[in-house]
C-alpha cells in the first residue's frame, strides 16, 4: 500500500510523492498487488 501525495508537515520531504514513482516497480513486478491509497489527495489524482 502506497501513500501518495502532499504532507501537511514541513518536516516531511515531497520528493517522492508523485506516484509515476510506482511505475518502474509495476513493471519490474507485474504479479505485485499495488493499492494506492487516497491518489494523493487532488494533486495526483489523473496520475493515479
Amino acid at each position: 500500500m502506497i501513500h501518495p501525495g502532499e504532507s501537511i508537515f514541513p518536516s516531511v520531504r515531497s520528493r517522492y510523492t508523485d506516484p509515476i514513482q510506482l511505475d518502474d516497480v509495476a513493471v519490474d513486478f507485474p504479479n505485485l498487488p499495488v493499492v494506492v491509497a487516497q491518489c494523493g489527495r487532488p494533486m495526483y489524482t489523473d496520475e493515479a
